[in-house]
């Protein structure tokens, strides 16, 4: 990592703690991290782990991605797809901090027959996620996801690092 890769990773994780804060924040560090990994779009998700309600659900995106389209993305999600989200139900059984690509994990058989999929993915033109979950307690648990469109191909190794 050179030096102006790792001060621009500071940068991310220093905009990630000070979402803590300032909720605002979030988006800077969702946008950067969208830019940084070629994704579609980037979510952060933070769930009632007791209710399995998403309190916190914020995005960012880049080519194709307006703050309209990601609005709506995210108010889809919240009121009905997110029920059906397997991706979701796998990610929660992971151990935190381990990644997963659904082409790894779901057969394309798999992934074509869902709702999810042909409703929603499909949709917005996602093709390739990569999921992880972040953390773990106090009843909550924080979930990030990155997507990409089928031309782009799924994430590698370095995406996941950074």
């Amino acid at each position: 990592m050179s030096r102006a890769t790792a001060a621009s990773t500071d940068g991310m994780i220093a905009n990630l703690y000070e979402a803590i804060f300032d909720p605002s924040v979030l988006i800077d560090f969702l946008q950067e991290l969208a830019v940084r990994t070629e994704s579609r779009g980037v979510h952060l998700m933070v769930v009632d782990t007791r209710t399995e309600t998403i309190l916190i659900h914020s995005a960012g995106g880049v080519v194709g991605s307006s703050p309209e389209e990601l609005a709506q993305i995210i108010r889809e999600y919240n009121q009905t797809y997110g029920a059906i989200d397997y991706r979701r139900a796998h990610a929660a059984a992971l151990p935190v901090g381990q990644w997963f690509q659904c082409h790894d994990v779901f057969t394309p058989q798999r992934i074509k027959r869902e709702r999810f999929f042909r409703e929603f993915i499909q949709k917005w033109d996602y093709r390739y996620f990569t999921g992880v979950r972040m953390g773990e307690g106090g009843g909550l648990a924080t979930y990030l996801g990155l997507n990409r469109r089928a031309e782009q191909g799924p994430h590698d190794e370095q995406d996941m690092r950074l």
